[in-house]
């Protein structure tokens, strides 16, 4: 599901800011991110225009059919001297653009290519080659769906009629194993045909009428006339092809599927991760700068971070679905886009609220700037870092009694269902 992909939590920090943790937990007190089925079209992309090129990079004047800023610059100022030489340029840029993208391996391949198509006797090589492979098309189509005009294939040459009637035999054979029935039947057929043209019947009769008086010649003559009629009986009966067996559905091919869109999904999910993680430590170390935490400030900070974005990601119904549509198509830098702009937004939104709500004022001024208001004092009695005091003591059914023990509470502390930890005066 696109729950694999919104994560819902802060990474794990130490005081130092220098290690993460990319774990995912999407079972927060506001339930996970909800998804429906509606597709969003794919999200505009903002390029950031390059001054400069990447040292130590390639250094592409169009890349996947975009013009690099520097390029475009170069043909302004040549366009203003020649406008038909920077036309000229302009194309050319482009042409080289389309052809990294249709030949990657550049005229290496174009040369492989050629070669090949050599051996296969160029052109005209080529449609022998696929007139052949449509005529054996055409022989597995009538093959299959049990045409006997299959057998004008395997015999429309001398050589093909000798080769016929070598495997014939063994043809004959093969049905009888997969078919005793049907070979039983022809075979009789073409037996009782012979009978009847050799008058077999008929010289029974004869027999009958001249051995009357013998009662051995009548014996046989009953054993005789009873085989044939055995034999016409069974040349008239009408043969049934069998049924083939029901397939076994294939689920291998099912099952790869499966377990190659799981890899790509955990692919996928650790690099969202990964990208969450980076803009948590950046935000992170933009709003709490160098300044030393306790582990309860930071538990709460990360605690009261996970609710809020996963509220702000409840607020966006398409986020989830949308996702789940690049995942589905494959789409990789949809994906990544679409996970980036919803996040760049949300994650300091998210951290700036929880900061705020634990009362840590702002980074000091660096040298040279003005100093910042002195904070407001805290309530004399405050019991520990984190905790804002309260006239009013919490109703249970506001206290999150998972995380306040029964000590906390003797003491006048709790930790609310919102995450907000709070003390009063006993």
């Amino acid at each position: 599901m696109a729950d694999d992909f919104a994560v819902t939590e802060a990474p794990s920090m130490d005081t130092a800011v220098d290690t993460v943790d990319t774990s995912v937990d999407t079972t927060t007190d506001l339930g996970e991110v909800e998804t429906s089925t509606e597709v969003a079209e794919t999200p505009t992309e903002v390029e950031t225009p390059e001054t400069t090129p990447e040292p130590g990079k390639e250094f592409r004047a169009v890349d996947s059919g975009r013009l690099h800023p520097l390029a475009k610059a170069a043909l302004e100022e040549i366009k203003a001297k020649n406008p038909a030489l920077a036309s000229s340029i302009k194309k050319a840029l482009f042409a080289e653009d389309r052809l990294r993208k249709e030949l990657p391996g550049g005229f290496k391949e174009v040369a492989e290519l050629r070669s090949k198509i050599d051996e296969l006797g160029g052109d005209t090589g080529i449609q022998e080659v696929n007139q052949e492979l449509n005529g054996w098309r055409e022989f597995d189509t009538k093959y299959t769906s049990g045409d006997p005009e299959v057998l004008k294939f395997l015999t429309q040459t001398p050589e093909a009629q000798q080769a016929f009637i070598k495997i014939a035999p063994a043809a004959f054979e093969k049905y009888r194993e997969a078919h005793p029935g049907g070979y039983n039947a022809y075979m009789t057929q073409v037996f009782s045909a012979d009978m009847q043209e050799n008058q077999i019947p008929l010289m029974l009769a004869q027999l009958a009428w001249v051995g009357k008086d013998n009662p051995e010649i009548m014996d046989l003559h009953g054993k005789l006339t009873a085989y044939v009629n055995n034999i016409s009986a069974m040349a008239k009966k009408p043969v049934e092809i069998p049924k083939a067996p029901a397939s076994q559905p294939d689920n291998r091919s099912t099952e790869l599927d499966q377990r190659e869109q799981q890899l790509t999904r955990q692919e996928w999910s650790r690099e969202t991760n990964q990208r969450h993680t980076s803009l948590f430590s950046q935000q992170w170390k933009a709003l709490i700068g160098d300044r030393k935490l306790s582990d309860t400030q930071q538990a709460t900070i990360k605690e009261i971070y996970g609710l809020k974005l996963s509220a702000i990601l409840k607020a966006k119904p398409d986020f989830n679905q949308n996702l789940e549509r690049y995942f589905n198509a494959k789409q990789k830098d949809g994906f990544m886009k679409l996970y980036d702009s919803v996040y760049k937004e949300a994650v300091p939104r998210a951290l700036r609220t929880a900061i705020d709500q634990l009362g840590i004022s702002k980074p000091g001024p660096k040298p040279g700037q003005a100093p910042a208001k002195p904070a407001v004092a805290a309530p004399a009695g405050k019991p520990a870092d984190g905790y804002a005091f309260t006239a009013v003591k919490p109703g249970l059914d506001q206290v999150n009694r998972a995380m306040t023990t029964a000590e906390m509470w003797q003491k006048g502390q709790a930790i609310l269902k919102n995450g907000k930890r709070v003390y009063w005066k006993k």
